[in-house]
């Protein structure tokens, strides 16, 4: 495995927890593994190498997929670059929509008209990429959503208030999950303050389930199954 993480983050402090965070889960899910962390304003660079990579993982941002931003067009050619040639992708949040909006259009893309975020249970249907994690709790603090997915995409965990909380693209190596796996219970709840620094207090629901971080660890599963999977 040769991992691409690119890091969407814009606020510097996030960024800064979320390659933490990265560092962290290659480490105890691929122990040794070889991975570049990109940020996102560095993604046109002229000199760099994408075919050599075997996955993708895209992270969240505060940037909304229904915008125009300067890195779209890069963003969309490198995720169809590695879906066309059959490696393995995962985004998050802003990348799990960007995958939609890249493959399937803008239209299947909206903003939320009530935010619900927190440490939220899922269960997730079977799968390669849960085989191991069922039952879990995520960090969930998404302002925009995906909905009405077209056939090829298999949704794979739903809540009432947001119906794709995780989806793969057919039988390809390409998944999508809308929670945040990759923050143990500090760095989310970091996430969370700094989300609620700039939110509307009337444009969303704060929930405050049970957590800690031994029950977070089972997110690792995640990440070990993304990994351990080579490219069609």
């Amino acid at each position: 495995m040769l991992l691409l993480v690119l890091n969407c983050l814009l606020d510097e402090t996030l960024a800064q927890d979320f390659n933490l965070a990265v560092e962290h889960i290659v480490a105890q899910a691929a122990p040794g593994a070889e991975y570049t962390l990109l940020p996102l304003p560095e993604l046109g660079r002229e000199d760099l190498e994408f075919d050599k990579y075997t996955h993708l993982l895209v992270s969240g941002s505060e940037a909304s997929v229904l915008d125009d931003n300067p890195w779209d067009g890069d963003l969309a050619g490198l995720i169809t670059s590695f879906v066309q040639s059959g490696r393995c992708v995962l985004g998050i949040c802003y990348g799990h929509q960007f995958i939609v909006r890249t493959l399937a259009g803008r239209k299947y893309a909206r903003h939320r008209s009530r935010k619900v975020w927190g440490w939220l249970p899922l269960e997730f249907a079977a799968n390669p990429l849960y085989e191991n994690t069922g039952r879990s709790v995520c960090l969930t603090v998404n302002s925009d959503e995906v909905f009405d997915l077209p056939p090829e995409f298999k949704v794979l965990a739903s809540l009432d208030h947001c119906r794709v909380m995780a989806y793969q693209y057919g039988d390809r190596p390409v998944w999508g999950v809308q929670f945040h796996p990759e923050y143990g219970l500090a760095d989310g709840d970091r996430v969370i303050e700094v989300v609620q620094s700039y939110a509307d207090p009337e444009s969303y629901t704060m929930i405050s389930g049970r957590v800690d971080d031994e029950i977070l660890q089972k997110n690792t599963a995640i990440f070990e199954s993304f990994f351990k999977r080579l490219p069609d």
